[in-house]
């Protein structure tokens, strides 16, 4: 741990500087770090839209959690896939590393089902065999992915669940968040009684550890994931932890077809066959399931964007109108700076951008790390006890529905035409006034989201 003589940093705010990134706008603030959107711009007409994510000051101070941080950027910058969220960059701020990622649009997976249970619509069959071939394929680049040296890393996910898969406005599916990953030179270890990952999606091994974890465990999880979408319901989850965990070991396993008999019977089967609690009996690699299955023709890009944008449609403009305003400010070359800054102006857009964004109910900070289905976040949990309840019959639980987590989050709101329309006047507003008067020479940051309703500016589940 670092002297507590240190001082300890504030968090910097938009439109500050993080190195070579103008910060844009705060996207949202997990347990560990704070995401922006961050933009990288030159004299030359470079100009790309980021996702900068930096470490909470406090947690700088703490070295384990300096080093749980640093090994997520060190294996996540080693995987290079399309269906996995790529790292271009790293650094440190002020004693607080951070990663520079691509900016995603679109909603997670979670959000996805959620949606769906709102509206009383099962999600296509086609969407979830497509999901599942694009998450087997990140998590294949993942497993065999390789250090400098060429050895390879020996990468377990260990946090595979709908909340980490994220569906893209422009059809891509990307694996997210290695926060908790497992790796050869990992700088952090599990401590003894703790177990990673949310417990509805935990593997045997993972809870009896009677043998080591490998990418079959991944696998596990995302059987988990597909046996939950395409059956509609869940599969281990109950009220409690000890009763999810002794789900876990010791449940039945409904069989696919059986409970959704539209299921094509190689889907089912493969399905299945990742839910062996003896590991030898899995699929030895997520490239053997993706072989085995395919994505469905006519469920690609084109097809997965254009439903996903349907699904999110009044959300998805009201986000690209508050994006829209916010990067509406061109740069300014200063005599004193050789890289070009955004106007002083512009603040009183980004300003008016976050109003659009808290009237729209933009998808709340959920998304993030858990999701509007209510799953707790990813953490690490001391091991309760596994032990039988009085019933071997699991709690019934609602499709999708989840007891309260352990950290109250706000549930995502809604936009309505009404608020929309008073979200654009006072944009207008605001805009208006910036036009006829010239702004302060110090004008006032843009406020931070309030505790009690955190919105994001987009819904990127970093």
């Amino acid at each position: 741990m670092l002297g507590p003589e240190r001082r300890i940093p504030d968090l910097p705010r938009p439109p500050a500087r993080v190195d070579r990134y103008e910060l844009v706008a705060e996207v949202a603030q997990g347990g560990m770090a704070m995401v922006y959107a961050a933009r990288r711009r030159d004299l030359h007409g470079f100009d790309k839209l980021l996702a900068l994510k930096l470490l909470l000051p406090h947690l700088a101070r703490e070295d384990r959690f300096v080093d749980m941080f640093r090994d997520e950027l060190r294996i996540a910058a080693r995987i290079q896939h399309a269906n996995v969220v790529q790292v271009f960059d790293v650094g440190e701020h002020d004693g607080m590393p951070f990663m520079v990622m691509e900016y995603l649009r679109g909603r997670s997976f979670a959000n996805v089902l959620q949606r769906c249970e709102e509206r009383r619509e099962d999600v296509p069959r086609e969407l979830v065999i497509a999901v599942i071939v694009a998450v087997a394929e990140g998590l294949h680049a993942a497993h065999e992915a390789k250090s400098a040296d060429g050895e390879r890393l020996g990468v377990v996910h260990r946090d595979v669940s709908p909340q980490n898969v994220h569906l893209g406005f422009d059809g891509q599916i990307k694996v997210v968040d290695f926060g908790i990953a497992e790796a050869r030179g990992r700088l952090t270890s599990t401590r003894t009684g703790e177990v990673k990952g949310k417990m509805a999606y935990l593997a045997p091994e993972q809870i009896h550890r009677e043998r080591p974890i490998d990418r079959r465990t991944d696998l596990w999880a995302l059987g988990v994931m597909a046996w939950e979408a395409l059956a509609g319901r869940r599969l281990f989850r109950a009220d409690t932890d000890a009763t999810t965990m002794w789900n876990v070991m010791h449940a039945p396993i409904p069989d696919l077809r059986a409970v959704a008999p539209d299921v094509p019977e190689v889907v089912a089967d493969q399905v299945m066959a990742c839910l062996e609690r003896d590991m030898d009996l899995r699929p030895s690699s997520a490239a053997e399931l993706v072989g085995a299955l395919d994505a469905p023709d006519g469920w690609r890009v084109a097809q997965v964007a254009s439903w996903t944008s349907a699904l999110f449609a009044d959300e998805k403009t009201h986000e690209e109108e508050a994006l829209a305003n916010v990067l509406a400010s061109p740069p300014v070359v200063l005599a004193d700076a050789p890289i070009a800054r955004p106007r002083r102006a512009g603040m009183g857009l980004v300003a008016a951008a976050l109003v659009v964004v808290g009237a729209g109910g933009i998808a709340a900070w959920a998304a993030l790390s858990s999701d509007a289905r209510g799953e707790a976040p990813t953490a690490v949990i001391a091991t309760p006890p596994v032990s039988a309840p009085a019933t071997t019959t699991p709690p019934v639980v609602a499709p999708h529905e989840e007891p309260a987590a352990a950290v109250a989050e706000p549930e995502p709101v809604v936009a309505d035409p009404p608020r929309a329309r008073r979200a654009r006047s006072a944009r207008s507003s605001v805009r208006a006034r910036a036009t006829e008067s010239p702004p302060p020479a110090t004008p006032p940051p843009p406020p931070r989201p309030s505790s009690a309703r955190a919105e994001q500016l987009l819904g990127n589940p970093y």
